[in-house]
C-alpha cells in the first residue's frame, strides 16, 4: 500500500506546488451533508478528518454505514471540476483539490494500517483521486502547447505525467495484490481506473503508455483472479495504443 500511495501521491504533490496554494484553515467541524460540498468544504473536512484520526480513527466517515452522506459528499467527483473558469484558473483549482485528496487518502490509508476495515473508502478516495487527476489531464489539453502558455514549462510537465504513470502502475499493484485491500475493493479500484483513464492516457508520452500497458500485460498473464480480468482488459485498452 505504502509504495501505491507514494506514486499517487507524488502527482498530487507537484501538482499543489505548482498550481496551488491553500487557504486558510478554520475551524475543525465537517460541513454539513445536506448540501453540494466545494473545494473549501473539502479543505474543511481535511482538517476535520485530521483531528478525528487523531481522536478516533475508527469513527471516520464511511461508505456504507450511517455517515455515507458525508462520506459521499467528500467524494463527489464534481468537487474536483470547474469548467466554467479559465484555464489557468481551472488548472489550479484541480491542482487544489488533488492535494486535499491526497491529504484525506493518507488519513484513512493510516486508519486502514492501524485498525482495517477500510478497504472500500480507500477505494473510493483513490477513484475520485484519479478522476482529479484525469481533470488535469484535461485541462492541460487544452491548454495547448508550451508555445501557448509558459506557466507549463514551470510546472515541469515532463514529472508530472511520469508521475502519472506511476500512479496508475500503483493502482494497478495496489489491486491486484490480495494482501492489500479486499476483492470487492480491488474489482471497483480497477473499474475507477478503466473509467478515468483516458484523459490520462491521452498525455503521457509513448514510453509512459507502453510501461503501463507492459505492467498491465504482465499483470493479466499471471493474475488468478478472474474476477479483475475485464477491468484489466478495459484499463489496457487505453495505453496500448
Amino acid at each position: 500500500m505504502l509504495r501505491f500511495l507514494t506514486a499517487l501521491c507524488v502527482v498530487c504533490t507537484l501538482a499543489c506546488t505548482a498550481f496551488a496554494q491553500s487557504p486558510s484553515i478554520p475551524e475543525p467541524t465537517l460541513p454539513p451533508s445536506t448540501r453540494t460540498w466545494t473545494l473549501e468544504d473539502l479543505s474543511k473536512a481535511g482538517v476535520a478528518l485530521h483531528k478525528q484520526a487523531q481522536d478516533d480513527p475508527t469513527a471516520l466517515p464511511r461508505y456504507s454505514i450511517s455517515s455515507r452522506s458525508v462520506f459521499g459528499r467528500m467524494t463527489s467527483p464534481g468537487i474536483a471540476e470547474a469548467a466554467d473558469l479559465p484555464a489557468g484558473d481551472r488548472l489550479r483549482h484541480t491542482g487544489h483539490a488533488i492535494s486535499l485528496y491526497e491529504q484525506i487518502l493518507l488519513i484513512y490509508a493510516r486508519a486502514h494500517r492501524r485498525h482495517g476495515g477500510f478497504d472500500i473508502e480507500l477505494a473510493e478516495l483513490s477513484g475520485v483521486l484519479l478522476h482529479a487527476s484525469g481533470e488535469m489531464a484535461t485541462v492541460l489539453q487544452l491548454m495547448g502547447t508550451p508555445d501557448q502558455e509558459g506557466v507549463l514549462f514551470q510546472a515541469g510537465l515532463g514529472n508530472v505525467f511520469d508521475e502519472m504513470a506511476r500512479m496508475v502502475q500503483g493502482v494497478v499493484e495496489m489491486a491486484t495484490d490480495p494482501d492489500v485491500l479486499s476483492l470487492a475493493a480491488r474489482e471497483r479500484l480497477l473499474q475507477y481506473a478503466a473509467d478515468e483513464s483516458a484523459p490520462i492516457a491521452a498525455v503521457l508520452q509513448a514510453e509512459g503508455r507502453s510501461a503501463v500497458a507492459a505492467q498491465i500485460a504482465a499483470t493479466l498473464k499471471r493474475s488468478g483472479e478472474p474476477e479483475l480480468g475485464a477491468a484489466l482488459r478495459r484499463l489496457q485498452a487505453h495505453y496500448a495504443r
